[in-house]
């Protein structure tokens, strides 16, 4: 589940954790994404992030912004 919040960032669930991903608008696209990678090294509750579960939120960023029309990337 991902979901976006006022600051135009996400908040992605996965099972019951969350993290908190930073991301900055394409000045070229309206509606692209840049997500940082570097923003999702740990939960939001300071626990890291594995690359099994990194793999897995990429999935849902990708699966989630494509439902809703928005172009991502990743940085």
């Amino acid at each position: 589940m991902m979901e976006i919040l006022e600051s135009g960032n996400l908040r992605v669930k996965l099972g019951q954790r969350t993290v908190t991903v930073v991301v900055k608008r394409d000045p070229d696209a309206d509606e692209a994404l840049i997500v940082a990678l570097d923003s999702i090294e740990e939960w939001d509750d300071g626990e890291p992030v594995t690359m099994p579960e990194l793999q897995r939120l990429l999935a849902i960023i990708e699966r989630e912004c494509e439902a809703r029309g928005i172009e991502v990337e990743f940085d």
